[in-house]
Formats: C-alpha cells, structure tokens, sequence
C-alpha cells in the first residue's frame, strides 16, 4: 500500500520535460487510489491519502473552499513547471510553446461539460465569465432582466450598473431560506415574465447557502418563452455530477479555483455556438473574430501557466470521482450538523434534508449569538477558518469542508459550537 510519505516524495516529479499532459504524477495518486481498492466504498484511510495530495497548512482548520481551494501537490507541480520555464525566456516559452497549447485545455473543458470546443472560452473566474455576457448582450432601454435575490455580489452590481447605464430592468425574486420548493421559484418566475423579459439570471447552487436551484427546469421555462437563460455555475462544476445537458443553459459561467482545484486565477464561460455573435467581448476583438468563441480571450498579455494546469485538475478530480467527492463533502458536514441538530437555538438555512438540493456546503445561524463575532471567535481563537454571509433578511456562517478536511475536524468544530450553544462563548453573544 501507498503511505502518506511516499505518495507525497513520489508527487514532487522531476523537472523534466514539459508536454501538457503528461501524467506521471497522476498515474502515482491513481495508483494510490488503487491500492485502497478505489471501486469499494472508501474508509478514513483512503481519505487520509487523498488529503495527503494536498500541501495543507496546520495551523488553521479551512472551511471555506466555497471561496478558494488549494490546489493538490501534482496540480501546483505543474503550474510552477511552467511558470519556471517560461521566465526562462518569457516571449518564446510562453508565446510559442504554452499559449498553443490552451486549445488542449479548451478540449478537456469541453470534454469534461459535454459540449464543443469552439463553444469554451477560458477565463480568469466565473466574475468574469459572466460579466462578459452581463455586458457583451444588446440589451436596451427597459428590457428585463429577472433574477433572485441570492445572485452573487458581483453579478447585481453589474446588472445594477447596466440599469444606470442602459436602463435595463431588474426583477428581483426573493428566495425562502432554506429553500425547499422548486416549484416556488418556478413559479414567480412566471409570474415575472413579460414581453420585455430578455434574460434569466440564475445560479445553479447559491453561493450563501449552497442550496442547488433547478437550472433545467427554469432553462425550458425561458427557451419557452424565447428568454436566455445565464448560468452562475461558480459553485458548481467539479462539485456536483453535471454535463450541459442536464442543465440545458444558453450562457454558464465558473471558476475553477475552488471545486475543481486549479490554479488560482482560472474559469472558463460557455455559450451556445449560435449565440456567438450575440455577445460583444469586454476587451476588443477584430471583426474576422465575431463568431470565434477566442474573442473573449482578447486581454493581452498573460501567464499561460495558470490555464495549463486546469488539464492536471481536471484529471486529478476524475481519479477521485465528483460523486464520491460530493459525498465526502456531504459526510463530513454532516458529523457536526447531527450532534447539534436538537438544540432549538440552532438554525440551519440550508435545506439538507432533500440531497437534490444540497450541495455540501452549508449556512447556519445560532440564537443569541451575533455571526459576525462568532466567526471571529472561530478564526482567531479555534483556529478555523469560515466564512460570514450577510443578507438583507438573514445572517450566518457558510460552511463549506473539502475531501482534504477531517472527521476529528468536523469533531472539533462541533464541540465549539455546542460550547456556543451552551453560552458558554461569552465574546459571541448579542
């Protein structure tokens, strides 16, 4: 059997060579996977050798991979590849070598959602994925736009811009917390509908609460009433097991440095090959580019080491498997969501009862206690890292573990908020 210690020696590859894909140091974590009799359902062991592909920093406890996840050891060998051969001669390397070779990255992407290349642009992040469309889009003086009140930050300011702007029109729906209805959202969408309503903006999981919202659904809904729909998949791809096809968008946008594992700084947006010439990039491109889905790659200058690695990610994401992972994650929340479950000061405002609409991560709120300071407490005295979410109607803490987390982690955690529930956490109360 693989240990901990050879695996990682073994991960730290040699510096030789620099084709895309070579696979040597995946082939080491498949055959640790192997070992463990991967096709059986895996024990504590085999997770111990998966959190043993990451460079984990120990002093602090992350529960907050909804924001940023590190990428694994094989993954961050890579990306340093290329970064150390390209500074060796920086217009040679990174022109002539690694640039070219983003068309592979592209065709893995594609691969991996189920669709075309020539419909994959790659990205700095889902922000920008989706801003291209929010503002490439001919969108005019009193058109609709309708979303819920749970978009992320950055996609109602842009929308928000453009109504300054174009005078575009937001309709907001206010979504329950928790979330359990499909057939609620479904509803006052088509309530809202009208013949000025251009675009659905939807996230396929809520960034605050991890709830998963039905994307195919809402998706025929819009192509019924001639309406694009715009997919926030941010919190998505790489976590829950989905192709297009299944969600049937005209627009999705992601990040891939949080679930699927890649280098910081990397996404990727898909359109409808038709819909090409519908959407204008942010940053100029030649007309002979109208329908060549590259003209939203037009930012000049930049490292082709971060969009290279995504290839090792995405591989490094199959050997586990997005179901087994999705289960982990699920597993591990539940550990400290049982053993404080009964306490009526407890409220948990995501639905994990329904696993359809449950994506692992998960935002809870205690009676009595102010949010805020308690995620302070948790960072800078038990050493874990969260994340606070503020809402106009609700405040929580978002909780959101990895395949590289711990039960005895989810023990601890559970421990001080029992300790919270209990007042026995002064510096957190109201």
């Amino acid at each position: 059997m693989l240990r901990r210690r050879s695996f990682i020696k073994n991960s730290f590859f040699s510096l030789i060579g620099f084709s895309v894909l070579r696979t040597d140091s995946l082939s080491i974590l498949k055959q640790a996977f192997d070992d463990l009799n991967f096709n059986q359902s895996p024990n504590e062991e085999f997770w111990l050798t998966v959190r043993s592909a990451f460079n984990i920093d120990d002093k602090l406890i992350n529960l907050n991979s909804g924001g940023i996840s590190p990428t694994p050891i094989p993954v961050h060998n890579r990306f340093k590849e290329y970064l150390d051969k390209s500074n060796l001669l920086p217009a040679y390397y990174n022109w002539h070598v690694f640039e070219p070779q983003k068309e592979l990255v592209r065709k893995k992407i594609a691969e991996n959602f189920g669709v075309d290349s020539e419909e994959i642009a790659i990205t700095r992040n889902a922000s920008e994925a989706l801003q291209i469309v929010q503002q490439g889009l001919e969108l005019k003086n009193k058109d609709e736009v309708i979303i819920t009140d749970h978009e992320y930050f950055r996609m109602k300011n842009t929308w928000e811009q453009l109504e300054r702007r174009r005078g575009v029109k937001i309709i907001q729906i206010q979504l329950p917390v928790p979330f359990v209805d499909d057939d609620y959202l479904i509803t006052e969408i088509k309530k809202r509908i009208s013949s000025r309503t251009k675009i659905l903006h939807i996230s396929h999981v809520v960034y605050l609460t991890g709830q998963i919202l039905p994307i195919k659904q809402i998706s025929q809904l819009a192509h019924e009433n001639d309406i694009k729909l715009i997919c926030d998949g941010a919190q998505s791809f790489a976590l829950l097991p989905f192709t297009h096809k299944d969600i049937e968008s005209d627009f999705f946008g992601t990040s891939l440095h949080k679930w699927c594992y890649a280098p910081i700084g990397t996404g990727f947006l898909h359109i409808r090959k038709e819909l090409l010439t519908k959407v204008w990039p942010l940053m100029a491109a030649p007309k002979s580019m109208d329908n060549n889905i590259r003209k939203f790659e037009e930012i000049g200058t930049h490292p082709a080491a971060n969009h290279n690695a995504i290839v090792d990610a995405i591989e490094f994401n199959s050997q586990i498997g997005i179901e087994r992972k999705l289960n982990r994650i699920k597993t591990l929340n539940n550990v400290w969501i049982n053993r404080i479950s009964g306490y009526p000061e407890f409220n948990l405002l995501t639905n994990t009862k329904d696993s359809s609409k449950w994506c692992g991560m998960v935002l809870f709120n205690i009676s009595g206690v102010n949010s805020s300071k308690l995620y302070k407490y948790l960072l800078e005295e038990e050493k874990i890292l969260t994340s606070p979410m503020v809402h106009n109607n609700f405040k929580g803490i978002r909780i959101s573990p990895n395949i590289f987390n711990s039960l005895s982690e989810m023990e601890k955690l559970s421990e001080i908020l029992e300790s919270v529930i209990k007042g026995k956490v002064d510096q957190v109360k109201l």
